[in-house]
C-alpha cells in the first residue's frame, strides 16, 4: 500500500530498501523456526526444501487465484 504513495524516485528506493530488510527478517526468522521443530540433523536440509518448495508453490498460485478472486 506505501508504494503507491512514492513520488519521486529517492522515496521508492527508501521504501525497496526498508522492504527487502523486512522480507529478509521475516525468512530469517521462519527458517529459524522451522530449523528448531526438527531435531534430527539429517532431516534439517528437508525442511529448508520443503519451505522453499511451498513458498514456490503459493507463489506460482497466487496470480491465478487473485484473476479468480477478481472476478467474483
Amino acid at each position: 500500500m506505501l508504494l503507491s504513495l512514492a513520488q519521486t524516485y529517492a522515496a521508492l528506493a527508501v521504501y525497496a530498501i526498508v522492504f527487502s530488510m523486512a522480507d529478509g527478517m521475516l525468512v530469517s526468522t521462519f527458517m529459524v523456526e522451522c530449523m528448531e521443530v526438527v531435531d534430527e540433523e539429517s532431516k534439517k536440509a528437508s525442511i529448508v526444501g520443503f519451505i522453499i518448495l511451498g513458498g514456490a508453490g503459493f507463489l506460482l498460485s497466487a496470480p491465478p487465484l487473485f484473476g479468480k478472486c477478481d472476478t467474483i
